[in-house]
Order: structure tokens, then C-alpha cells, then sequence
């Protein structure tokens, strides 16, 4: 990341990025804290439906991965939504 630290710094600069880095520390520790319980609870429902039991490498284990991937992805979305805003610092004055 050293080797890195000046170009990354350098697009950090540009408005874009800044604000899409700024965003994700926002609710940062809120996905720290809940990505595994998002991760088993996606586990549970797809192990329930029989999902996971494929083979490595074959195409319904390749399409299954969609599941696996977006699943977790949309249970902790939800999660960020519900408890991310507990995280945001309020400024002073503001309940």
C-alpha cells in the first residue's frame, strides 16, 4: 500500500472518488461489525434450500455463486440501512 500511497493519493483528490471514500467510512464499522451475521444468516437459508452441496468447478456451482455473492451482499445492504445510521456522527444541537 506504501507503493501505492502517492497515486492513490492523487485520485483521492478528484471529487468522485472522494465522495465514494467519504460515504463508505461513514457506515464503515457498521459493516465490520455485521458482515458475518450477514454472511451466516445467508448461509442458513441457502444450505435450507439446498444450495451449496455442488461440486467445485462444475456450472451449477458457478451459477450458484450468484446466490452466494449477492445474498450476503443484499442482507448486510439492509443491515447498513437499518443500524449505519446510528454511526453517523450528529451534529451538535441535532436529535
Amino acid at each position: 500500500m506504501l507503493l501505492l500511497r502517492e497515486r492513490l493519493s492523487r485520485w483521492l483528490r478528484k471529487p468522485g472518488p472522494w465522495k465514494a471514500a467519504f460515504l463508505t467510512n461513514s457506515f464503515i464499522m457498521t459493516l465490520f461489525l455485521w458482515h458475518m451475521t450477514a454472511l451466516l444468516l445467508s448461509i442458513l437459508l441457502l444450505w435450507s434450500l439446498g444450495l451449496g452441496r455442488e461440486t467445485s468447478g462444475t456450472t451449477a456451482w458457478w451459477i450458484e455463486r450468484l446466490a452466494w455473492i449477492g445474498l450476503p451482499t443484499v442482507i448486510l445492504g439492509a443491515i447498513v440501512l437499518v443500524f449505519g445510521r446510528f454511526e453517523r456522527a450528529r451534529s451538535p444541537g441535532r436529535r
